[in-house]
């Protein structure tokens, strides 16, 4: 016998698109539905799937001040890497208050865009802020589970409604073979009958009880016969009385505005706040069907000052801001009415191509820009370098930021500071001398040690992040972002040494040492270490500099903050440490750093001029 010759061929579709004045190519979708545009760059590289992810946002009621409300993130992974999966899916948000803690339980679903099907869904409870980021990271307590769950054997869960005992009210699937599972749906489409096919799931929702934890799950009996009808979308009256305190109603303060309050945003997709005469990338015009011009649209004001401002040490990993002297530009995206995915050369407002460029503006220096975009229209941002190319690196991953999450009402002022994951959300504030231009720049330098292994953990931004939850039942704290320190080759101490080096110089402000915690990776409690920062500048020493540090302390007592008199120029710092107390694990304790956190800026002669001074005027209303 013979084997037969088996011949494969391989035919490959044609991808379309067009291409952007810089070579990136977007893919057109032109025959795929509900996928969001993608593309690949010049030198080849993979446009990640856009973000199609949905976030617990709030916003007041003229529509003003939107801001995330509690960060979502799926899994603990996804705390380092904002990698372009869809890492935070939130819906159907409900307060729920338990011990006098506000928090908040939502549906979430393993569907990224959350518009096939209600299935695949499960309930998960967050802490509203970033400082609980990771304390979020939690498995669902009904319905589908994320961590090596059984789609099959796990029911579906949606639509929570918090209890006064703070438990949750929610509707759950269960099995039920004498469902429909097909059908047809017939509406006319001008003036012609067309016919809509149906799908359906061998099954029911009923009405749960739920605890916090996932315990103590119970059937919530219904009076009356629901044959052939789910139980969805249940609310608990619960009254509750006026005032501030957790639980209670409070009426937002009335605007004061001058001359007039602006209008409510205009909810009829085709009177979008977006005018004629923009293009697409093939030149096609974007928003043909729009009634407005260039002078009709209103527009909000979107502020930046410092797009390099990375957060605080003590809050959970945030991605890092770009390094500093890399933005030279920053384009202006408008997402209109987007959301399912598109087709780059349609014409309805619903299939427009999902984005659309409205302006480039230059950033200073300093990394500050301001905009002007269109009110109540979400948008998101470009950050080039001055050959016009996408600004990449500091361990980022994602080309564009606060993607559909920047929407400002008309007249209003969105404040954003830095560019790392949904800042434009007003997530990270109170950083005052941020807005000046001084930040956290280690992340930009490249760290070395005299010996040992991962020298990166001296500029991660990473360390033992205190949770919420202060204390274990023994007062043992609790840490929610978890990072090993640096540590010396075997018991090295006195004599070792580490340093960044930057490529650029830098104007230093303040220099933040943090030690590790006690308990951590075997430290006594009594451990700490001693040394001398030093900073050069073209391989010389600035010796009026130098700055002798005594003892350096973990981050939950703050760390050590060496504040020089006056900003110094540098392009490489090295602390050389002296002496090390302690022991670890009972031996002889190595040299150990978990952070070090350099505030400063570009070495512009503005930024070495002296230490930034903030005064607080008094003001008086008229």
């Amino acid at each position: 016998t013979r084997t037969p010759v088996v011949n494969t061929t391989s035919v490959r579709v044609p991808i379309t698109g067009y291409h952007l004045p810089d070579g990136t190519f977007i893919y057109s979708n032109t025959n795929t539905t509900f996928l969001p545009a993608r593309g690949r760059l010049p030198d080849g590289s993979l446009i990640r799937n856009a973000p199609n992810t949905w976030h617990l946002m709030s916003i007041n009621s003229d529509g003003s001040d939107m801001r995330r409300f509690a960060w979502t993130p799926r899994y603990n992974d996804n705390l380092t890497s904002d990698n372009g999966n869809d890492t935070f899916n939130a819906t159907q948000p409900a307060l729920v208050f338990y011990r006098g803690r506000m928090l908040v339980a939502y549906t979430t679903q393993r569907d990224g865009s959350m518009a096939h099907t209600s299935l695949l869904t499960g309930i998960r409870v967050a802490a509203p802020g970033l400082e609980a980021m990771a304390e979020n990271t939690t498995e669902s307590l009904a319905g589908i589970r994320w961590e090596g769950g059984n789609r099959a054997a796990n029911a579906n869960a949606l639509r929570p409604s918090g209890l006064p005992d703070g438990r949750i009210l929610i509707s759950q699937s269960v099995p039920d073979s004498q469902i429909p599972q097909s059908g047809t749906f017939r509406y006319n489409r001008g003036g012609r009958t067309a016919e809509l096919g149906l799908q359906g799931a061998a099954l029911h929702y009923e009405l749960r009880i739920v605890s916090l934890d996932g315990t103590a799950q119970a059937i919530l009996p219904i009076k009356t016969d629901l044959t052939g009808y789910d139980a969805l979308d249940a609310k608990a009256l619960v009254p509750r009385s006026i005032g501030k305190k957790p639980g209670q109603w409070q009426l937002p303060e009335q605007p004061v505005c001058n001359p007039r309050c602006p209008p409510a945003p205009e909810d009829d997709p085709l009177l979008g706040n977006v005018p004629r005469g923009l293009q697409a990338g093939d030149g096609s015009p974007a928003y043909a069907w729009s009634p407005f011009q260039i002078g009709d649209v209103k527009l909000a004001i979107l502020h930046n000052p410092n797009v390099y401002a990375n957060p605080p040490l003590n809050y959970p990993f945030v991605n890092n801001s770009p390094p500093i002297g890399s933005v030279a530009f920053a384009d202006i995206y408008i997402d209109a009415p987007q959301f399912s995915g598109s087709t780059y050369n349609a014409r309805l407002p619903d299939e427009q191509v999902r984005a659309v460029k409205w302006l480039t503006v230059p950033v200073d220096k300093q990394g500050a820009f301001t905009a002007s975009v269109p009110a109540d229209t979400p948008a998101f941002i470009v950050l080039r370098d001055r050959s016009g190319h996408i600004v990449r690196g500091a361990n980022r991953s994602s080309l564009a930021i606060a993607q559909g999450n920047a929407p400002g009402h008309a007249g209003q002022v969105v404040q954003c500071i830095g560019c790392h994951m949904g800042h434009v959300s007003g997530s990270l504030t109170g950083q005052a001398f941020a807005e000046f231009g001084w930040t956290n720049i280690a992340p930009a330098a490249r760290p070395t040690s005299s010996s040992g292994a991962n020298p990166e953990r001296l500029n991660d931004r990473r360390g033992y992040v205190l949770s919420n939850e202060a204390t274990e039942p023994d007062n043992a704290p609790v840490f929610q972002d978890r990072s090993p320190s640096w540590m010396a080759a075997g018991s090295r101490g006195e004599g070792e040494s580490v340093q960044l080096a930057w490529d650029l110089p830098i104007a230093v402000l303040d220099v933040r040492l943090v030690g590790p915690e006690a308990g951590q990776e075997g430290f006594s409690s009594d451990y700490a270490i001693a040394g001398e920062l030093r900073f050069f500048l073209h391989g010389t020493e600035t010796l009026s500099a130098r700055q002798s540090v005594a003892s350096v302390v973990a981050l939950s007592r703050g760390g050590t903050l060496v504040r020089l008199t006056r900003p110094v120029a540098a392009d490489r710092m090295v602390f050389f440490i002296t002496d090390v107390r302690g022991t670890r694990s009972g031996a002889p304790a190595p040299a150990a750093l978990a952070e070090i956190e350099v505030i400063g800026q570009g070495a512009t002669p503005s930024a070495l001029a002296g230490r930034p001074v903030q005064v607080m005027l008094p003001q008086v209303g008229r």
